[in-house]
C-alpha cells in the first residue's frame, strides 16, 4: 500500500492542498497527518475541516503541539507560536477544538506507528534532534517504524540487528 506521510501543516492552505493533490498523483492509498494541522498560518477554520474530511475518509491523524494548543493554552512555546496559537483559539468553534483536542496522541498500524513529537513521550512535545534522541524513541516502542513530525526537519534513523543505530 502506498502510504503519504503530511507533517506540520499549520493551517497553510495552499501548501496542504498541493500536498494532496501530489500525493493522489502518485497513487496514494493512505493518507497520515502527523499533527500541527493549525498554527502559525491563516486558514486554521478551513485545515482542520479539511482534516475531518480527510479522517472521516479513512485517513489516520495525530495530536500535534499546535493542535493542543489551539484548545487550551498549555505554555512553553515561543512568542510567535503563543500569539498564532491565541489568535487559532479565537477563530475555531468549539466543535473543531473538540475534534482538536479528541485525536490521540500516536497511532499504531501493523509494524508502524505514528507519533508528533518523540515516541518515548508523545504528549511531552520532546524533538527529535539526533541520534540519540531517536534511539531513545526507538528503544520505547515495539514497532519496527516511526514516523515522527515536529522537527520540520526531514532526517532518518535507523537501529541494526544489533542495536546500532544508523
Amino acid at each position: 500500500m502506498r502510504v503519504a506521510i503530511l507533517s506540520d501543516i499549520h493551517a497553510n492552505r495552499e501548501a496542504f492542498e498541493a500536498c494532496l493533490a501530489d500525493a493522489a498523483r502518485r497513487g496514494a492509498q493512505r493518507l497520515v497527518l502527523l499533527g500541527d494541522i493549525v498554527g502559525y498560518g491563516a486558514d486554521a477554520v478551513w485545515a482542520v475541516r479539511r482534516a475531518m474530511e480527510l479522517a472521516a475518509s479513512g485517513a489516520v491523524l495525530v495530536k500535534g503541539n499546535h493542535d493542543e494548543a489551539a484548545v487550551r493554552d498549555c505554555g512553553g512555546m515561543s512568542a510567535d507560536a503563543a500569539t498564532a496559537a491565541a489568535w487559532t483559539r479565537s477563530v475555531l468553534d468549539a466543535q473543531a477544538k473538540a475534534w482538536l483536542d479528541a485525536l490521540p496522541f500516536e497511532v499504531e498500524e501493523e509494524d508502524r506507528l505514528y507519533v508528533h513529537a518523540d515516541a518515548h513521550d508523545p504528549a511531552g512535545w520532546h524533538y527529535v534532534r539526533d541520534a540519540e534522541d531517536a534511539r531513545r524513541g526507538l528503544a520505547a516502542v515495539g514497532a519496527r517504524l516511526v514516523f515522527c513530525g515536529h522537527t520540520h526537519v526531514p532526517a532518518l534513523f535507523g537501529l541494526t540487528a544489533a542495536a546500532k543505530l544508523v
